[in-house]
């Protein structure tokens, strides 16, 4: 394996050794020996004076060491063994969740240059390096980061998080959508659901509405108004109630829901929710 550029090994450590959602101390230096590549920290301990405390933060301690077996061995071989070690399945039993979230990081690092970490804990290697940023997210299958990218809406990612991590595209875009009625639902104290929620809330011929877009004015904010219902209302008949009365089963076999599918939804998800923000309440219930 020819050797990497160091901006990837900087990136794997930045995933890895992140400090909230990376590995400990004591499992980066496990991986570390298991694998046969030095230790900063334990060397520098080693040489240093009694009762000194070497400070190094996680993603250093992970770049240095493989950047120095790299230098040293002239291949790419410690990288790819540090990170075979650390995605091991067998670390992540009951932590589904943290499993999912570094392969779809990892991945969108390493598909820079054609590999990919498979759920297994194996690597792979792609036919084509991923060239851009929108390449490296699709190829990683990292919704959550094409989403960030985007700018979407925070309560977009908020309301199916667990569902995307699970890779779940049947509960992601059933709770996607929920949310969105729940929130109408919590701006408004209405205690309705889908169209009949929609009629109570924004509705305005021969009516105050509960929320409002704009003034109403004229006839451009009236049918702005008017096609944010449907749109809200086309959103619940063709997503919400189908998924409803659906078993993941049969709808997984019947009609699946695409990534493709997915982002999209949730792109327009989050294009209602920034419209609720221009929102004024203008009555309760």
């Amino acid at each position: 394996m020819n050797p990497f550029d160091v901006a990837v090994l900087e990136s794997v450590a930045r995933v890895l050794g992140d400090t909230e959602d990376g590995l400990t101390n004591d499992e980066i230096g496990k991986i570390l020996a298991a694998v046969g590549i030095a230790d900063p920290k334990a060397i520098a301990e080693a040489s240093a004076l009694p009762g000194t405390w070497i400070r190094i933060s996680k993603k250093d301690r992970i770049s240095c060491a493989l950047d120095d077996h790299q230098r040293s061995s002239r291949t790419g071989d410690g990288m790819i063994k540090f990170v075979k070690s650390a995605m091991a399945p067998v670390r992540y039993i009951d932590r589904h969740d943290v499993l999912n979230g570094r392969l779809d990081r990892l991945n969108e690092v390493l598909s820079s240059v054609a590999l990919e970490v498979r759920p297994d804990g194996t690597i792979a290697w792609l036919k084509a390096p991923a060239t851009t940023v929108d390449q490296m997210a699709l190829r990683a299958g990292s919704l959550t980061s094409e989403l960030a990218r985007r700018s979407s809406h925070a309560k977009v990612i908020k309301y199916c998080s667990v569902e995307l991590l699970h890779k779940s595209n049947f509960h992601a875009v059933e709770e996607a959508v929920k949310g969105v009625f729940d929130r109408i639902r919590e701006e408004t104290g209405s205690t309705l659901d889908g169209a009949e929620l929609v009629d109570e809330v924004f509705a305005f011929k021969n009516v105050t509405p509960m929320l409002a877009m704009s003034k109403l004015s004229n006839r451009s904010e009236t049918s702005e108004q008017a096609g944010f219902m449907l749109l809200l209302k086309g959103l619940f008949g063709m997503y919400r109630n189908p998924l409803a009365h659906d078993t993941r089963l049969r709808r997984n076999q019947e009609r699946p829901i695409s990534d493709h599918e997915l982002l999209g939804l949730l792109t327009m998800l989050s294009l209602a929710h920034d419209h609720i923000d221009r929102c004024h309440n203008v009555r309760r219930p």
